[in-house]
């Protein structure tokens, strides 16, 4: 039993998830070598407990503390840290063969989907240019052909060539002059 109890002492005290149930764990170790240990009475002396037995388990468990506790306690550690090292390697591989590389994959995912995006919106902002362009060039024919626009545009004509032979007429007039 001591030794059950030093390589369960051993696992839990080394790993942080179990620490934290460690009382649970206890109460339920002792609570299975008692039944072990009646068990074992009962089976082999008929379920009577006596004095004996109780010394027999003292001289047991002093034995076991004074010759095997040492070596059973640093293997133990051994086994669990070559356990732990283990895991740790198979967390690293599983990592550098799986993760990393989907990591990297959406990275460039990333990349390309930001590049085809600006394309994208370049692409998005000429279209609307020639079409802006279309579109007024189309409304301006449209608004020109309006009949009151061109009678608009007539009388402008008419007051505009006025204007510039109005002015025309004044330089040469101040022209003569010098």
């Amino acid at each position: 039993m001591g030794m059950v109890f030093d390589i369960y002492n051993t696992v839990t005290g080394a790993s942080k998830w179990l620490k934290w149930i460690q009382p649970t764990l206890d109460v339920a170790f002792w609570v299975a070598s008692a039944l072990a240990v009646f068990y074992v009475v009962f089976t082999t002396d008929d379920g009577k407990l006596r004095m004996y037995t109780y010394v027999l388990l003292a001289i047991g468990y002093s034995l076991y503390r004074l010759t095997l506790r040492r070596t059973v306690v640093a293997s133990a550690f051994l086994i669990v840290r070559f356990l732990q090292s283990v895991i740790r390697g198979l967390y690293r591989l599983v990592y550098t063969v799986t993760v990393r590389p989907m990591t990297a994959l959406l990275r460039v995912a990333f990349a390309l989907l930001k590049g085809v995006y600006f394309v994208l919106c370049v692409l998005e902002t000429w279209i609307f240019r020639i079409v802006q362009f279309w579109l007024r060039v189309t409304l301006v024919r449209w608004i020109l052909r309006l009949p009151f626009i061109q009678r608009i545009f007539v009388r402008f004509q008419a007051s505009w060539e006025e204007m510039w032979a109005s002015v025309s007429k004044w330089l040469r007039g101040k022209w003569e002059r010098v």
